[in-house]
């Protein structure tokens, strides 16, 4: 469908405007909504950067769920090593009093 470039610039400037008022998912149903109504080539560079933002979110995200387990393992090993000072300090008390 052919439509002029003050529609495409319209349906770009309101979708710009939902992202900036916060409403990201808006803005994003917004494009997907009026997508087959631009014109080719700006449907395809639209899909290239929706499709790089969320490779981006992944990777954030991933790296976030990385630090997340990592500082989980560091504090399971140092509950561990305080739980067998503990118990060796325990142990050592029981031998004093024998």
């Amino acid at each position: 469908m052919n439509m002029d470039t003050n529609e495409a610039r319209q349906i770009l400037k309101n979708a710009l405007l939902l992202a900036e008022a916060g409403k990201e998912d808006h803005a994003l149903n917004y494009l997907k909504d009026q997508l087959p109504r631009l014109p080719e080539e700006l449907q395809d560079e639209i899909a290239a950067y929706a499709f790089m933002g969320a490779v981006s979110e992944q990777a954030r995200q991933s790296g976030v769920l990385r630090r997340i387990v990592e500082e989980g393992l560091e504090a399971t090993r140092l509950l561990e090593a305080a739980k067998a000072e503990i118990e060796k300090g325990g142990a050592e008390d029981s031998n004093d009093n024998s």
